[in-house]
């Protein structure tokens, strides 16, 4: 009768990393336009934005994998227990 970690864990992680990146991103970005006057230049404006967007996307899919890979494990050794 060993737990069995499923697919919620997933999805609850994902809906954290999400949350994650919008307050993150408000902040962030919000302190970033008005020291730096990206609000001057568009084309900074733009690559700052999506800088920023592409690194949050790298880490949680790094993140996602290793959850993954953490929740098989755990699961094999629920497996093994019983």
């Amino acid at each position: 009768m060993g737990v069995h970690i499923s697919e919620t864990t997933v999805h609850v992680f994902l809906f954290k990393a999400f949350i994650y990146f919008i307050i993150t991103s408000s902040v962030c970005v919000g302190i970033t336009i008005l020291l730096w006057q990206l609000h001057k230049y568009p084309s900074a404006f733009i690559s700052t934005l999506a800088g920023y967007f592409a690194t949050h996307v790298i880490m949680m899919v790094i993140e996602y994998r290793k959850l993954k890979a953490d929740i098989k494990v755990i699961n094999e050794l629920s497996a093994d227990k019983e």
